[in-house]
């Protein structure tokens, strides 16, 4: 450990001897990089030597250096698409820094000027963020998010080439699931905000507090490796010069459900200024959302009813119809300090962000075998909390600059009242069929369409009981990242063709999780004068306590001429359905009345601890003008602490069947015990990425990458011995950008993965391939007669293609019945079958037209995703997918008369698709077997369609 250390600090000098050495025969070119329209500082605008592999890009502050320059005069040549290339001479003395500041003028491709739009800025401002990084990169800019702000982050990323959303607030980047890639804040990753894998959501970080956004898909050796699909960094706001000052109030309406503003809000402030001659930049923001949407859902559940020619036939068994109720409430805020140091700068970020869900799914299931009608109702309302504190610093000694910080981040999740499940609070009236015989050739044939004409006979449900068990479900759950890092870059000038710059550093991050699951569990709604509590609730309602309660005692008295009317656009609304406020006060009175059932408590109680330490090395080198090359390799070890319960299920229900009473479930004859498992291992990740300029217009890269992606959380919990899944990218994208304000990329990848892990909890054995093309056109229609000269056009495909060989297990049961007593063995059955990757699109096109004519603004965008799998069964008829899904949304801004203060109207959804989930098997059609299986319609699920209305005003 001496002897490393000391070679360390032997290292340290050595470098910082040399550069001493060097900067005193040397001198430096430092500047600025000015729009003139504006006077705002362009970032990434590329500066280069004349005659020499010497440049550089200008950072977020339009800034640049450049560094251990050779006496003498020499031309600066500075490029930024959409604006005419200047050339400055500067003359470098020994020792000196020669500071300049470059003014650069929009022009078209033809040279005539023009008005440069505050839409066609930030889609500049993008092209040249990703043109001028080193690596594979999409960038959202800060013209992008100001301008036309999204409701939040994961709607500002997902115009991006490759990327789509997950579940409505996770990213999905060329078709990888999000618990495939990281997502950063500043460089530091955020901790999983789900319990059971390492996703995270973005749903409730505010668009406004962002600077920008980058979306890396082929990492480099000084980031994190387990980022299989991409990495995703949200670049916060720092103060700008000067005071400045934003505001919005929102209201909405959601024709799904019919709520209004009132109901659906949000509102935003911040203010910016800095101090002490520009040294200390102070930024504060707030931010507050609330919506009342759901969701609209019809669901079929088929069951198995024959086998003809190897292949299944299957009948309905029931019919779901979900009526989703969901307010979210989203508030949150950053504090953001900057200080400028004469060689560097130091920055502490402190940002929070909290969510409120409050779900009620109203659910109406029609049992066709049985015909028996049942009303359910599923609650959970929960608060999920996201906080991130890191202190950044960045400092230069001579040539040696070095980059370093401490951050610590945290998630919670935490249940304040969850009950109901697949065999809970369901009233059935138990006198009579309220559905008229349903014979099965009738359920072999019935439509999804005929779903809506099923005709009840009459019932009193207001007397129907209640049957099933009653269940309260608590999560505690929270994971606490710290960690550090240090990185130094050093640049070397090997010849006036040649130069490098070499980067090497480390970083610890140290993770613990945990949760605390109680699963509390009893016996049927019977009488109230079972529980002192439940005789005193019933008794302050007017209700006889020693008579079992009814459906009547919990029915929403007005929700059929209300929200329930306009379930699934008015084709069949929701009469009867429980209603959540009485039920919730019945089962908040029963809290701590209903003892724990320990067996479904500990097997989800979990402790954790891991750590990632890691180190790399790397080099970039262009080569002349239009060479670069990145080679390095990085060294990550994981090591784990788990703590979790090994619990027998006796049998595959939730319940546990040993329970001699529901009402004591500590009466158990079964085992547990507590497994602690501590492991850990290392892996080398080599690198190896080029750039080829082949023209101003066009250039050509290409990227090796190896990547990580460890078990998710509930998997490892259930195998401690599980291995993570490794990936390789291979990418080769083309660039093609023309001498005006417009950009082409087409882009290939290709990214086969080992021991891609399904859902049986195993890892599976056979590799993943992952391989496609993305294509990104991005243009200014300046060659057209004002106003249109000022359209903006981002559009873009991405093409996937992937297949994996899935292993499925399988157990058949073996009988012996010459012996006594009987016995049975389970035989383990081996299957292999070819199939895509689990949600993974084949096709993703996003387009956005944005305008600016005068105040106004306004951007007309269309996503499209292709039919992703959702489910892979043991047989091909079990399977489950998505079809096509796509979308319109548009956003208007209008400056009004007041300076700084304008309105805004947007729609979310505005065509109103829904989802549609598919399987594929053979059904019987007018009495005959069908010839070839046939899509057959699964679930439609209809999301809600919004019209935002917002007031504006900033200086």
């Amino acid at each position: 450990m001496m002897m490393r250390t000391i070679t360390l600090f032997l290292a340290a000098f050595t470098l910082f001897a040399t550069s001493n050495v060097i900067a005193q025969s040397t001198g430096t070119i430092t500047g600025t990089i000015l729009d003139s329209s504006n006077n705002e500082t362009l970032i990434g605008a590329n500066i280069i030597i004349e005659g020499t592999s010497i440049g550089t890009a200008t950072n977020l502050e339009g800034q640049f250096t450049l560094r251990n320059i050779q006496p003498g005069q020499y031309t600066l040549i500075i490029t930024y698409i959409g604006y005419d290339e200047v050339r400055k001479d500067v003359v470098v003395e020994s020792g000196q820094e020669t500071n300049v500041e470059i003014v650069l003028n929009y022009s078209g491709i033809i040279g005539g000027e023009i008005v440069v739009s505050t839409q066609a800025r930030g889609q500049m401002s993008a092209i040249n963020e990703q043109l001028g990084s080193r690596s594979i990169q999409n960038v959202v800019s800060a013209e992008r998010i100001r301008e036309l702000p999204d409701a939040n982050a994961a709607a500002a990323l997902s115009r991006l080439p490759g990327v789509s959303l997950q579940q409505g607030d996770k990213i999905a980047v060329r078709g990888m699931q999000a618990k495939f890639n990281t997502v950063s804040v500043n460089g530091i990753q955020l901790p999983s905000t789900d319990k059971y894998d390492r996703s995270t959501n973005l749903g409730f970080i505010s668009s406004n507090m962002l600077e920008a956004i980058d979306v890396t898909k082929a990492s480099t050796p000084d980031m994190e490796a387990n980022a299989t699909g991409g990495a995703v960094n949200l670049r916060l706001r720092e103060a700008p010069s000067g005071l400045k000052f934003d505001a919005m109030v929102e209201g909405s309406y959601n024709t799904l459900d019919h709520t209004y503003p009132g109901q659906n809000y949000r509102i935003w402030a911040s203010v910016s200024d800095r101090f002490f001659n520009e040294r200390l930049g102070v930024f504060i923001q707030g931010n507050a959302h609330r919506r009342d949407t759901g969701a609209d859902i019809v669901d079929a559940g088929f069951g198995f009813h024959s086998e003809v020619n190897e292949r299944h036939v299957f009948m309905v068994d029931d019919v779901t119809f979900e009526d989703q109720v969901n307010i979210t409430s989203d508030y949150g805020g950053s504090v953001i300090l900057d200080f400028r140091l004469p060689n560097g700068k130091i920055s502490l970020q402190n940002t929070i962000a909290n969510t409120n869900t409050d779900l009620v799914n109203h659910r109406e299931v029609l049992d066709l075998g049985i015909t028996r009608r049942s009303f359910r109702l599923n609650r959970d309302d929960r608060d999920r909390q996201l906080l991130i504190n890191a202190l950044q610093g960045e400092s230069k000694i001579s040539d040696l600059s070095i980059n370093y910080g401490l951050h610590h981040s945290s998630s919670k999740y935490v249940t304040n009242l969850k009950y109901g499940g697949i065999f809970s609070e369901a009233f059935f009236a138990s006198t009579t069929k309220e559905i008229s015989d349903f014979p099965d050739q009738n359920r072999l044939e019935i439509t999804f369409d005929e779903f809506f004409d099923i005709e009840f006979n009459e019932v009193d449900w207001l007397n129907a009981s209640h049957g099933g068990t009653h269940s309260l479900l608590d999560d505690d759950f929270s994971q606490r990242n710290i960690g550090g890092n240090l990185d130094f870059t050093f640049p070397v000038t090997i010849a006036p063709a040649i130069t490098a710059e070499f980067k090497t550093g480390g970083r610890v991050t140290v993770a613990n999780r945990e949760n605390d699951h109680d699963y509390a569990m009893g016996s049927g709604l019977n009488r109230p004068a079972v529980y002192e509590s439940a005789r005193i609730w019933a008794e302050e309602r007017g209700i006889d306590p020693n008579k079992l309660l009814r459906f009547g005692d919990f029915m929403h008295q007005s929700y059929a001429d209300g929200r329930g009317q306009y379930f699934f656009n008015g084709r069949r609304p929701m009469e009867l359905v429980i209603d959540s406020r009485i039920l919730d006060s019945f089962y908040s009175t029963m809290l701590g009345q209903w003892p724990i059932h320990e067996t479904n408590s500990q097997r989800e109680d979990f402790t954790a601890r891991e750590q990632v330490t890691a180190g790399y090395a790397m080099g970039t080198f262009d080569v002349g003008r239009r060479f670069t090359l990145i080679a390095g390799v990085r060294y990550e070890h994981f090591s784990f602490d788990y703590d979790a319960n090994f619990v027998y299920n006796t049998h595959s229900g939730w319940g546990d069947v040993v329970n001699i009473d529901a009402r004591e479930p500590h009466v158990r004859a079964m085992a547990d015990s507590l497994t602690n498992v501590k492991r850990g291992y290392g892996h080398f990740f080599p690198n190896v990425q080029a750039r080829l300029e082949i023209t101003d217009w066009m250039d050509v890269r290409a990227a090796y990458t190896r990547s990580i992606l460890r078990p998710d959380f509930r998997m490892q919990m259930s195998n401690v011995t599980r291995g993570a899944t490794s990936g390789q990218d291979a990418a080769l994208p083309e660039e093609v950008s023309f001498p005006g304000p417009e950009v082409w990329e087409a882009m290939g990848f290709s990214v086969p993965e080992s021991s891609y892990r399904v859902w049986t909890y195993m890892n599976n054995p056979h590799n993943a391939y992952v391989h496609g093309f993305e294509i990104d056109w991005q243009t200014i229609f300046w060659y057209l007669p004002k106003p249109f000269n000022t359209l903006v056009l981002n559009t873009n495909y991405t093409r996937n293609f992937s297949r994996m060989d899935y292993q499925l297990i399988t157990f058949r049961e073996e009988r012996d019945l010459t012996v006594r007593p009987p016995r049975i063995e389970l035989v383990e059955e081996e299957t292999i079958r070819e199939g895509r990757l689990l949600y993974q699109g084949d096709d993703i096109i996003n387009v956005a037209l944005g305008v600016d004519y005068k105040g106004f603004s306004g951007r007309v965008s269309y996503r499209f995703q292709g039919d992703v799998i959702t489910n892979v069964g043991d047989r091909s008829e079990y399977d489950r997918f998505n079809e096509n899904v796509s979308g319109w949304d548009f956003s208007l801004r209008q400056r009004l008369p007041i300076d700084g203060l304008s309105l805004s109207l947007s729609g979310v959804n505005i065509t109103h698709n829904p989802t549609r989930t598919y399987r594929y098997f053979q059904r019987f059609e007018d009495g005959q077997l069908q010839e070839n299986p046939t899509n057959q319609l699964n679930r439609v699920q209809y999301g809600a369609r919004n019209f935002i209305l917002g007031l504006r005003y900033d200086f």
